[in-house]
């Protein structure tokens, strides 16, 4: 029988109960913020707040902070934050999900409400944080000059040697083996849009990229990235830079302070970012990126074939630590998820003949 066309099995979106502006923040628990520190400096975030119990990042744009982390034991993805599109919208979410308007104990104040997914990981929606001032950076990209044009003339290419200016936070991305049931969740609690699917040779949607709905005002291709795997758990979270000269450069200053490169530079295929992926201390990964395709609320759904290479339009290959490695652990969740009854060997099955295709035909 020949594989199902992609969307033959087609990701409903619920009814949401109110629709976020953006995403804020993310949170994550840290046990040495010294090595914490050293990285994010490195990486382009810039130190907002500081004490015993947590540190605050802000980029360079008005959001006071944009990467928290919370003094603790073990190195933990917590969870993220979102902008509510209005203040009204705290009440009717508050309302909705049994839960309370609470104020925000953090630098710019604002008020909260408080939410955890189906992964037990934590979802503030957010609104009246105040803003602080920009900081000077660049803010256009390096001019440059085609075979069709040179408005670049007695003036050199030189891009500064620096971290990458880190403009905002852009997306999160998490993996479950309840794709269905948490890609539901965010899209009824955050009014997030399906803006691409990856789907198995069956039809049933595998990974979905999401946006948040801000009717005729364009939103990132993805905000919320939900996909497909053998247990629950955070994948990486990505930070908008300028261009990619600012990604590049940042690359060469993370190799020199000994960071665990990744993945990159290359070109995203859906989303169209140009990105670099490294590992912070502990492991987790985080990503810098430029040139990222935008749509408005009236943009349908698109659906294709899930495979390694619907993820980059060119650079490496994906490396082998992107793609789940069968060993111990791996067998673990996979009898955990077997018995909850989370997937099936079907799942399974594709899930590994999907990544396990070759990406090129010059990469076989």
């Amino acid at each position: 029988m020949p594989p199902a066309p992609p969307g033959a099995i087609p990701l409903a979106r619920p009814e949401p109960i109110v629709c976020v502006d953006q995403i804020g923040y993310v949170r994550f628990a840290k046990s040495d913020f010294a090595s914490t520190k050293r990285f994010f400096t490195d990486f382009g975030l810039v130190l907002a707040h500081e004490s015993d119990e947590r540190l605050l990042y802000r980029g360079s744009g008005s959001a006071p902070y944009i990467y928290i982390a919370e003094h603790a034991p073990a190195p933990a993805f917590i969870g993220s934050g979102f902008v509510a599109a209005n203040r009204a919208d705290l009440d009717e979410l508050a309302r909705a999900t049994g839960q309370r308007v609470a104020p925000i104990d953090r630098p710019g104040g604002g008020e909260c409400v408080h939410l955890t997914d189906p992964l037990g990981f934590a979802v503030d929606v957010v609104f009246g944080i105040e803003p602080v001032a920009p900081l000077p950076t660049r803010t256009e990209p390096l001019p440059l000059n085609t075979p069709f044009a040179k408005p670049r003339v007695n003036l050199p290419q030189r891009p500064p040697l620096e971290p990458t200016a880190v403009a905002r936070l852009g997306h999160c991305v998490i993996q479950t083996p309840r794709f269905a049931e948490v890609a539901a969740w965010y899209m009824r609690h955050l009014g997030l849009i399906p803006t691409d699917v990856l789907c198995l040779p069956d039809g049933r949607p595998a990974l979905a990229f999401l946006r948040t709905d801000r009717g005729s005002t364009p939103a990132d291709h993805h905000t919320v990235v939900v996909g497909t795997g053998t247990k629950n758990g955070y994948l990486h979270c990505a930070f908008e830079a300028l261009d990619i000269d600012s990604v590049a450069q940042g690359q060469q200053m993370l190799k020199a302070g000994g960071w665990r490169h990744a993945w990159g530079v290359g070109r995203h295929l859906l989303g169209s970012q140009l990105f670099d992926y490294w590992h912070d201390p502990d492991g987790f990964e985080v990503e810098h990126y430029a040139d990222g395709d935008v749509f408005d609320a009236s943009h349908p759904t698109a659906y294709r074939v899930l495979d390694r290479g619907g993820l980059w339009q060119w650079g490496a290959d994906l490396p082998g630590d992107f793609v789940p490695q069968l060993g111990p652990g791996m067998l673990v969740d996979i009898t955990r998820g077997l018995l909850a009854g989370d997937f099936d060997f079907a799942t399974l099955k594709q899930l590994g003949a999907a990544m396990a295709k070759a990406p090129r035909p010059w990469l076989r």
